[in-house]
């Protein structure tokens, strides 16, 4: 009588994180005057993701530096009295280009992992049953931070009536969102077999053989979802009044790449007699009786609860035979 064996294990769920994607921060005034400029500088958006499991590290990408303001500059030496605020620099790309004065490009999304593949049936080998394991998954990339804006600018044909000119800098990029990390796999499940005949000639008489039932494939662990990226930060205009170039806002980050799902695991086997090379002969005196055949696991689908349209899928799993005889 062969020995039922146990069920395959369930994968485990890839681990969620806990932050989105740091946001930009809004673009500043600088302060400009005949004879030098003072522009602040726009500050980076960082995102680290935290919940990380062992040995594994993330950040999701930088957002873009947004863009210098203007700065004041004398046009005309000679003493026209033609006053100029000029761009000092365009916005500093995290990992996507800002080309014009306004918003900033957006940062690409991570690259979603790849998932495994459910489990074939198990093989019977003069070793024993290697069970139908559900494969390994990958994990999701970190977003790329979205671009910082151009800074603001203004033309003027005003003298000053002041020493302090101010135009906004540019809104920075936000970060990006934090990758999904894999689900792991199912294991398949074990396989009852009473007897396995290698090369073997015999004849059975007044034999009974009977195995019992198999064990069920284990799930493969979902992925999880990726993060979204930060927002950019926002733009502004100038105290001075005259026709202006607002800066503009930075893009938002990128969402993070979903983690691969695991495979699912196939059900094992059940075999009254299992046999390599001349079938053994089986008289009428004998009985070969088999088990129930292991379950594998259906499709199944989790859907993301931010963006309901979206779903992981795990391919299904094949059923376990069942069989009084299985050649090998």
């Amino acid at each position: 009588v062969g020995t039922p064996l146990i069920d395959g294990g369930d994968g485990l769920p890839g681990e969620d994180w806990i932050p989105k994607g740091v946001l930009g921060q809004p673009g500043v005034y600088g302060c400009s005057a005949p004879t030098g400029s003072t522009v602040v500088a726009h500050a980076l958006a960082k995102n680290k993701c935290a919940n990380a499991p062992a040995g594994k590290i993330f950040q999701g990408g930088e957002g873009g530096k947004g863009g210098l303001g203007a700065v004041f500059v004398d046009d005309d030496p000679a003493g026209t009295p033609y006053r100029v605020f000029r761009a000092a620099t365009s916005a500093t790309p995290a990992a996507t280009t800002a080309t014009t004065a306004g918003t900033g490009l957006a940062g690409p999304s991570g690259v979603v992992g790849s998932d495994g593949a459910s489990g074939t049936l198990g093989i019977v080998s003069e070793a024993g049953f290697t069970p139908g394991n559900g494969t390994a998954a990958t994990d999701g990339t970190s977003g790329l931070g979205g671009g910082g804006s151009v800074g603001g600018s203004v033309y003027s044909t005003i003298p000053p009536a002041s020493k302090c000119f101010s135009v906004y800098t540019g809104g920075s990029g936000g970060a990006g969102g934090c990758p999904g990390l894999a689900g792991t796999p199912g294991t398949g499940g074990g396989a009852s077999i009473a007897m396995i005949a290698i090369d073997s000639a015999f004849t059975l008489d007044a034999t009974t053989l009977t195995s019992s039932a198999a064990g069920n494939g284990g799930k493969g662990g979902f992925g999880s979802f990726g993060t979204m990226g930060g927002k950019g930060g926002s733009g502004g205009s100038t105290n001075f009044p005259v026709p202006t170039v607002l800066s503009g806002s930075g893009a938002p980050g990128g969402r993070g790449g979903n983690g691969g799902s695991g495979g699912n695991g196939s059900g094992g086997i059940s075999v009254a007699m299992a046999f390599r090379g001349t079938k053994p002969t089986i008289l009428s005196t004998s009985t070969l009786t088999p088990g129930a055949g292991g379950g594998g696991v259906s499709l199944r689908t989790k859907a993301n609860p931010l963006a309901p349209a979206e779903s992981l899928t795990i391919a299904a799993s094949p059923n376990g035979t069942s069989a009084a005889d299985l050649a090998l």
